[in-house]
């Protein structure tokens, strides 16, 4: 998680996985002061903890999202958490072996727009967690 948000330059990931047919936050990372914190935990994915439309887009095309400026204009736009949060950047990544869905990898900047670029993109998809 730390090698994740340090490569994609976010300021907080989620670790999601799917136990049996709900999905769990087992980890969180966060960054202060350059420096990331990674606490692990075991709480149920909740509508406070991320933005639900953009969570529930990835997990049913399996395919990444990736908002460059959460707060224009977007399909995504009327979530609550993106207004309550005001996030910037949002990177959603879905983990798929094969195609068996096993969990997601949720990144947010709340400073930078366009914080994620295809090139840190790809760090992030090919980093181990």
């Amino acid at each position: 998680m730390r090698t994740a948000i340090e490569h994609a330059g976010a300021e907080r990931g989620l670790l999601i996985l799917l136990r049996g047919e709900e999905h769990w936050i087992e980890a969180e990372a966060t960054t202060a002061s350059n420096q990331a914190k990674v606490d692990l935990q075991h709480l149920k994915v909740t509508a406070a903890d991320l933005p639900e439309s953009v969570f529930r887009y990835a997990l049913r095309t399996k395919e990444p999202v990736l908002l460059h400026d959460a707060s224009g204009q977007s399909q995504f736009s009327t979530d609550e958490y993106l207004r309550e949060h005001h996030a910037k950047s949002v990177l959603c990544l879905p983990i798929v072996k094969q195609t068996r869905l096993l969990g997601m990898l949720y990144l947010e900047n709340n400073l930078t727009p366009h914080a994620f670029t295809p090139a840190r993109m790809a760090r992030s998809q090919t980093t181990r967690l």
